[in-house]
């Protein structure tokens, strides 16, 4: 095989795997991206320093990677190609990392709870949706790699999609609709949280009415709350910095219990207490 057909079979590939085949379609993040498969190819200590653009060389020059590489068949590929590109395959991998950080510390068992959702694979995936788009809008404000990040985001979510419906006892032609149905379902969300994000909160709040309850919420108290919360969640990704994020994998999210405490007048609070009694008496 020439290095032209080469390259053609990786770049059909998932980013950032293009050394071995470590992710495949229906694997979960957590077993892609284990410790000890990605300690043989990926060394964040070596990569990049934290810049406006998050993208200078630091420590090991292209010339000293190469010089390490003992696989003639990957020089030849990165001096074709240039550096840039092993570069875009760390940032992928970045954007693989996030995504199982994010649902390490996303407890979406409390946002059933306190969103009165039920307890289904779709709720399941509102909750990951609503996270994932938070984060998509902090990564891209790297004008160079956020794309590149954001994008493998997306793609370890649908991954971990298929994954999981996979172990849902249905036949795989309704899976396959069910799953195209929430990919286009994605793609309107994102555009309504875009719109939302940029305007007021009534906008935000329309936005996410329509998607995260799905038109069916008669509390705006719960609504509101939501509203809060994703404003100061995409408020403490927005302060989080370049080096916490992509480089330490620091991705801290805000806990829905401070949401209320600090947002809550005391009356409404007493409201609350109230309205869980009389629920728990029942």
């Amino acid at each position: 095989m020439n290095l032209s057909s080469l390259c053609r079979v990786y770049s059909q590939m998932r980013p950032a795997c293009y050394i071995k085949h470590l992710v495949v379609l229906n694997q979960r993040p957590s077993l892609c991206y284990s410790s000890h498969l990605v300690q043989q190819y990926y060394d964040p200590s070596r990569g990049i320093t934290t810049c406006n653009q998050f993208n200078q060389l630091t420590k090991t020059t292209g010339a000293e990677y190469l010089s390490e590489n003992k696989s003639p068949w990957i020089k030849s590929i990165i001096k074709k190609l240039g550096w840039k590109f092993v570069i875009k395959g760390k940032f992928s991998m970045m954007g693989y990392e996030l995504y199982e950080s994010l649902l390490k510390n996303m407890d979406y068992l409390q946002f059933f709870k306190d969103f009165e959702m039920d307890d289904t694979f779709h709720s399941w995936f509102l909750v990951v949706e609503l996270h994932v788009w938070m984060l998509s809008v902090r990564v891209m404000r790297d004008e160079e790699f956020g794309k590149t990040v954001r994008d493998a985001i997306i793609q370890t979510m649908w991954s971990d999609v298929v994954e999981r419906s996979q172990h849902m006892t249905v036949l795989q032609s309704t899976q396959t609709a069910q799953v195209k149905e929430l990919s286009e379902e994605f793609r309107a969300a994102m555009i309504n949280y875009d719109e939302g994000i940029q305007s007021d909160d009534k906008v935000l709040a329309g936005a996410i009415w329509r998607r995260f309850f799905c038109k069916n919420c008669d509390n705006p108290l719960l609504i509101e709350r939501l509203v809060h919360y994703v404003r100061r969640q995409v408020y403490e990704l927005e302060h989080t910095s370049n080096k916490a994020l992509f480089m330490e994998k620091k991705l801290k999210l805000v806990n829905l219990a401070d949401v209320i405490i600090s947002y809550y007048t005391p009356q409404v609070l007493a409201w609350l207490r109230e309205e869980e009694a009389g629920k728990n008496k029942v």
